[in-house]
Protein backbone atom coordinates (compact mmCIF):
# COMPACT_ATOMS: atom_id res chain seq x y z
CA UNK A 1 0.00 0.00 0.00
CA UNK A 2 1.61 3.63 -1.12
CA UNK A 3 1.22 6.10 1.06
CA UNK A 4 0.88 9.47 0.01
CA UNK A 5 2.35 12.22 1.52
CA UNK A 6 -0.97 14.15 3.13
CA UNK A 7 -1.31 10.79 4.95
CA UNK A 8 0.97 12.39 7.47
CA UNK A 9 0.25 15.58 7.71
CA UNK A 10 -1.75 15.49 11.28
CA UNK A 11 0.82 13.04 12.82
CA UNK A 12 3.35 15.34 11.50
CA UNK A 13 2.17 18.67 12.83
CA UNK A 14 1.24 16.48 16.21
CA UNK A 15 4.68 15.97 16.32
CA UNK A 16 5.98 19.28 15.82
CA UNK A 17 3.72 20.79 18.21
CA UNK A 18 5.37 19.06 21.16
CA UNK A 19 9.16 18.78 19.61
CA UNK A 20 9.65 21.90 17.81
CA UNK A 21 13.00 20.38 15.70
CA UNK A 22 10.67 17.67 14.26
CA UNK A 23 11.00 17.48 10.81
CA UNK A 24 9.63 14.59 9.00
CA UNK A 25 8.70 13.51 5.33
CA UNK A 26 8.17 10.37 3.07
CA UNK A 27 10.32 8.94 0.96
CA UNK A 28 10.21 6.18 -1.61
CA UNK A 29 6.38 5.54 -1.32
CA UNK A 30 6.29 4.61 1.64
CA UNK A 31 9.11 5.02 3.94
CA UNK A 32 9.06 8.05 6.73
CA UNK A 33 12.22 9.55 7.45
CA UNK A 34 12.54 12.06 10.71
CA UNK A 35 15.00 14.16 12.77
CA UNK A 36 14.82 15.68 15.67
CA UNK A 37 17.41 17.06 17.40
CA UNK A 38 17.21 16.12 21.16
CA UNK A 39 17.75 12.20 20.83
CA UNK A 40 16.54 11.11 23.85
CA UNK A 41 13.23 12.33 22.39
CA UNK A 42 13.19 10.03 19.51
CA UNK A 43 11.40 7.06 21.05
CA UNK A 44 8.71 9.03 22.23
CA UNK A 45 8.69 9.99 18.58
CA UNK A 46 8.93 6.43 17.07
CA UNK A 47 6.57 5.11 19.14
CA UNK A 48 3.92 7.90 18.48
CA UNK A 49 4.18 7.09 14.83
CA UNK A 50 3.59 3.10 15.43
CA UNK A 51 0.57 4.18 17.41
CA UNK A 52 -0.40 6.21 14.35
CA UNK A 53 -0.22 3.69 12.18
CA UNK A 54 -1.44 0.91 13.51
CA UNK A 55 -4.52 3.11 14.25
CA UNK A 56 -4.80 4.36 10.33
CA UNK A 57 -4.31 0.69 9.27
CA UNK A 58 -7.05 -0.60 11.22
CA UNK A 59 -9.55 2.58 9.78
CA UNK A 60 -8.08 2.50 6.63
CA UNK A 61 -8.19 -1.89 5.54
CA UNK A 62 -4.12 -1.75 5.51
CA UNK A 63 -2.11 -5.17 5.63
CA UNK A 64 -2.63 -7.55 8.42
CA UNK A 65 0.81 -6.45 8.85
CA UNK A 66 0.32 -2.99 9.12
CA UNK A 67 -2.38 -3.22 11.62
CA UNK A 68 -0.16 -5.85 13.77
CA UNK A 69 3.62 -4.33 13.54
CA UNK A 70 2.12 -0.59 12.80
CA UNK A 71 5.56 0.34 10.89
CA UNK A 72 8.63 -1.13 10.99
CA UNK A 73 10.95 1.87 13.45
CA UNK A 74 14.80 2.13 13.09
CA UNK A 75 16.39 4.99 15.18
CA UNK A 76 19.56 6.03 13.96
CA UNK A 77 21.69 7.82 17.23
CA UNK A 78 24.63 9.32 15.50
CA UNK A 79 25.37 13.37 13.84
CA UNK A 80 24.12 15.16 11.16
CA UNK A 81 25.83 16.34 7.97
CA UNK A 82 22.28 18.55 6.54
CA UNK A 83 19.59 18.99 7.82
CA UNK A 84 17.85 21.51 5.19
CA UNK A 85 13.47 21.63 5.03
CA UNK A 86 13.75 24.44 2.27
CA UNK A 87 15.49 21.98 0.07
CA UNK A 88 14.24 18.57 1.14
CA UNK A 89 17.84 17.55 2.30
CA UNK A 90 18.78 15.17 5.20
CA UNK A 91 21.81 13.38 5.02
CA UNK A 92 24.31 12.16 8.09
CA UNK A 93 25.58 9.18 10.30
CA UNK A 94 22.58 9.04 11.92
CA UNK A 95 20.65 8.16 8.69
CA UNK A 96 22.91 5.99 7.58
CA UNK A 97 23.07 4.09 10.95
CA UNK A 98 18.99 4.30 10.99
CA UNK A 99 18.92 3.07 7.24
CA UNK A 100 21.01 -0.16 7.19
CA UNK A 101 19.39 -1.34 10.43
CA UNK A 102 15.89 -0.71 8.32
CA UNK A 103 16.99 -3.03 6.21
CA UNK A 104 18.38 -5.67 8.47
CA UNK A 105 15.07 -5.48 9.45
CA UNK A 106 13.05 -6.15 6.62
CA UNK A 107 15.29 -8.47 4.33
CA UNK A 108 15.10 -11.12 7.17
CA UNK A 109 11.68 -10.51 7.96
CA UNK A 110 12.38 -10.07 11.62
CA UNK A 111 9.01 -9.54 13.61
CA UNK A 112 10.65 -7.06 16.11
CA UNK A 113 9.84 -3.86 14.74
CA UNK A 114 11.30 -1.35 16.71
CA UNK A 115 15.19 -1.25 16.93
CA UNK A 116 17.83 1.45 17.21
CA UNK A 117 21.39 1.05 16.31
CA UNK A 118 24.44 3.68 16.94
CA UNK A 119 27.99 4.02 16.45
CA UNK A 120 29.03 3.58 19.71
CA UNK A 121 27.63 -0.20 21.08
CA UNK A 122 28.04 0.79 25.01
CA UNK A 123 24.46 2.94 23.87
CA UNK A 124 22.83 -0.05 22.56
CA UNK A 125 23.70 -2.14 25.17
CA UNK A 126 22.56 0.29 27.84
CA UNK A 127 18.89 0.69 26.13
CA UNK A 128 18.42 -2.85 24.55
CA UNK A 129 16.10 -4.44 27.44
CA UNK A 130 14.26 -1.35 27.32
CA UNK A 131 13.35 -1.49 23.60
CA UNK A 132 12.47 -5.12 23.96
CA UNK A 133 10.07 -4.04 26.20
CA UNK A 134 8.72 -1.33 24.21
CA UNK A 135 8.56 -3.38 20.98
CA UNK A 136 6.57 -6.73 22.74
CA UNK A 137 3.83 -4.30 24.16
CA UNK A 138 3.47 -2.35 21.04
CA UNK A 139 3.32 -5.50 19.32
CA UNK A 140 -0.17 -5.97 21.61
CA UNK A 141 -2.25 -3.23 20.90
CA UNK A 142 -5.28 -3.06 19.63
CA UNK A 143 -6.02 -0.13 17.75
CA UNK A 144 -8.48 1.04 19.75
CA UNK A 145 -5.67 0.75 22.72
CA UNK A 146 -3.18 2.52 20.04
CA UNK A 147 -5.61 5.78 20.67
CA UNK A 148 -5.39 6.06 24.30
CA UNK A 149 -1.59 5.27 24.00
CA UNK A 150 -0.88 8.05 21.18
CA UNK A 151 -2.69 10.59 23.48
CA UNK A 152 -1.08 9.77 26.47
CA UNK A 153 2.32 9.95 24.83
CA UNK A 154 1.15 13.30 23.48
CA UNK A 155 0.84 13.97 27.06
CA UNK A 156 -2.77 15.06 27.23
CA UNK A 157 -4.89 14.34 30.79
CA UNK A 158 -7.34 11.13 30.67
CA UNK A 159 -10.28 13.93 30.54
CA UNK A 160 -8.97 15.60 27.29
CA UNK A 161 -8.57 11.72 26.02
CA UNK A 162 -12.23 10.96 26.87
CA UNK A 163 -13.53 13.99 25.32
CA UNK A 164 -11.22 13.31 22.17
CA UNK A 165 -12.10 9.66 21.93
CA UNK A 166 -15.90 10.15 23.06
CA UNK A 167 -15.52 7.50 25.44
CA UNK A 168 -15.69 7.62 29.29
CA UNK A 169 -12.91 8.46 31.33
CA UNK A 170 -12.94 4.74 33.11
CA UNK A 171 -12.73 3.61 29.45
CA UNK A 172 -9.40 5.01 28.94
CA UNK A 173 -7.80 4.35 32.13
CA UNK A 174 -8.56 0.12 31.30
CA UNK A 175 -7.50 0.98 28.07
CA UNK A 176 -4.28 2.59 28.99
CA UNK A 177 -3.89 -0.32 31.40
CA UNK A 178 -4.37 -3.30 29.11
CA UNK A 179 -1.38 -1.25 26.56
CA UNK A 180 1.00 -1.45 29.34
CA UNK A 181 1.26 2.28 30.02
CA UNK A 182 2.94 2.29 33.22
CA UNK A 183 5.67 -0.19 31.64
CA UNK A 184 5.70 1.91 28.89
CA UNK A 185 6.43 4.96 31.17
CA UNK A 186 8.92 3.53 33.11
CA UNK A 187 10.89 2.16 29.69
CA UNK A 188 10.72 5.79 28.69
CA UNK A 189 11.63 7.51 31.81
CA UNK A 190 15.41 5.76 31.28
CA UNK A 191 15.15 5.79 27.78
CA UNK A 192 14.90 9.82 27.71
CA UNK A 193 17.16 10.67 30.68
CA UNK A 194 20.39 9.44 29.02
CA UNK A 195 22.80 11.63 27.87
CA UNK A 196 23.21 10.59 24.10
CA UNK A 197 25.49 13.24 23.88
CA UNK A 198 28.45 11.26 25.52
CA UNK A 199 28.10 8.29 23.09
CA UNK A 200 27.70 10.87 19.79
CA UNK A 201 31.50 11.51 18.14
Amino acid sequence: MQLRKDIYNNLFCDLKEIHPSFWGRVVRGDTIECCISQAQYSFRVALLTKCWMKNWAEANGGSSDMRRLGLRCSIGIGTMRIVDREEDLLDGEAIYIAGRNLDYIAYRNIPVAFGMNSSNKDIENLIENNLLLLDTLLYELTSRQSDVLYYKLMGYPEMEISRRLGISQTAVNLRARNAGWQQIKAALKVLENINYGDYVG
